[in-house]
Formats: C-alpha cells, structure tokens, sequence
C-alpha cells in the first residue's frame, strides 16, 4: 500500500477526492470491484452541515500529492481486502474516513 496520494490509482485517487470535498457525512452503498472502489456516481452521497458555519472543502483538496494519513490507508486496505462487494457506509469526517460498514462475509458464511 501506497503512502502517497500520487501513486494511488485513479479511482482510489478520486475517492479521496471526494471525501475530501464532502467534509462531513457520509457515503452508503459504495461498490467494490477487483479491491478498487467503484461507480461512486450510483453511491448516495449525504452530508452534514453545522449550521452558521457553512459548507466546507478540505484545503487538501486542491493538493495534487500529500502523504496519506492511517485512515486513508486502512480503509484503501479494506477495499482490497473486500475485493468485490459493498461498503454499506462510510462515515467521513474533516474529509477523512473514521467509521466503516460492510458485510463481513466470513462471520457471514460462518454462523
């Protein structure tokens, strides 16, 4: 795993992207394909705002390379671990993911 922006593929890349401009909230029912998230146009993307404060985009943003930090490279981790599947939700906060929901299929198949 990559620990540099630049060197993610484009659609890990894109994903951190639009965490990033999301701030806050969340982003449910992420596909996943080949460990690459996928077709982030179809997920439902909803975010929260603190009111009197506005709607916010990381300054990271408009970065083209920055070192990644822990969460992002534990949930590129999991995408890659997940191979193809779904992330139910994942929460994002000051641009960064901090929780994540997702069908565990071991505990799944083996119940």
């Amino acid at each position: 795993m990559t620990d540099r922006k630049s060197s993610l593929t484009p659609s890990q890349a894109r994903l951190i992207d639009f965490m990033q401009h999301l701030d806050f909230g969340r982003i449910e029912g992420l596909k996943v394909r080949c460990g690459e998230p996928a077709m982030l146009e179809e997920a439902r993307i909803v975010r929260d705002m603190k009111l009197g404060k506005g709607l916010s985009t990381r300054e990271e943003a408009s970065l083209k390379d920055f070192a990644l930090n822990a969460q992002v490279v534990d949930l590129l981790s999991l995408i890659e671990t997940i191979g193809d599947g779904e992330i139910e939700c994942i929460f994002v906060q000051n641009g960064l993911p901090f929780k994540v929901t997702f069908e565990d299929e071991f505990l799944t198949r083996n119940r």
